[in-house]
């Protein structure tokens, strides 16, 4: 949504909320996750070797879906109290790194 809303309006009020449903999934995916392998299997992960390579990107995820909820925090304080706050561009630029997940 990054893309799309820099070139469409970047004021409407549609791409918060697009960001909130997608922080929302990947936030009861990661506790679904917890709730599967259990905190500590999380993030250390299972079986004969620990912290392997899926452990390492739950790691990841949690503090990217962290930083989704910050995004989300902030954005609502900056929408909702009238108030100029600071840029977020460093939120978004973030947001990008959800994508090397990917790769």
């Amino acid at each position: 949504t990054i893309g799309v809303s820099v070139e469409m309006n970047p004021l409407w009020m549609g791409w918060f909320v697009i960001d909130c449903c997608f922080a929302f999934v990947f936030f009861v995916e990661m506790v679904s996750k917890m709730f599967y392998f259990g905190i500590p299997g999380y993030f250390c992960g299972i079986g004969r070797s620990r912290f392997d390579a899926e452990a390492r990107w739950r790691v990841f995820e949690f503090f990217l879906v962290i930083l989704a909820i910050f995004e989300i925090c902030f954005v609502s304080m900056q929408l909702f109290q009238d108030t100029v706050g600071p840029k977020l561009s460093t939120f978004r630029v973030l947001r990008l790194t959800r994508i090397a997940r990917i790769i």
